[in-house]
């Protein structure tokens, strides 16, 4: 069964939406956060499942002006922050820097929680941010 328990128009006349799916015969009960384009398009974000936790570090967190991502052997191709209403506050496509870790520079002002999407070969993962 799946729930959804906030859903919200976003600026760029898309939707987010976020709840959670409970499975009663596999005891499962997993989160997720759902956002769409004025089109209907999804963007895929969420939550790791138990037991598929990231290897990504992003630190530090609080963190002032910088912010570092390191995924070990994955190479990191884009990291994208949202704030919660899901605009896309900053764009960094990393494809031409070395495997395993990017040091990002964050425009000033720029003070919150936020959502990190970060895109590596294996996927993407998201993780929430402190901006001071």
């Amino acid at each position: 069964m799946a729930i959804g328990y906030v859903a919200r128009q976003t600026p760029d006349n898309g939707f987010i939406v976020s709840g959670n799916r409970i499975d009663i015969s596999a005891g499962t009960n997993q989160l997720y956060l759902i956002k769409t384009d004025a089109d209907g398009n999804v963007f895929p974000a969420g939550i790791n499942p138990a037991g598929t936790a990231s290897t990504a570090t992003v630190y530090p967190n609080p963190c002032h002006g910088t912010l570092t991502v390191e995924a070990g052997k994955e190479r990191i191709s884009r990291i994208e922050i949202f704030d919660m209403t899901g605009i896309c506050m900053v764009g960094h496509d990393c494809h031409h820097q070395a495997a395993g870790k990017t040091v990002l520079g964050l425009p000033p002002g720029l003070k919150g929680l936020y959502m990190l999407r970060l895109t590596t070969g294996d996927g993407q993962r998201v993780s929430k941010i402190s901006i001071y």
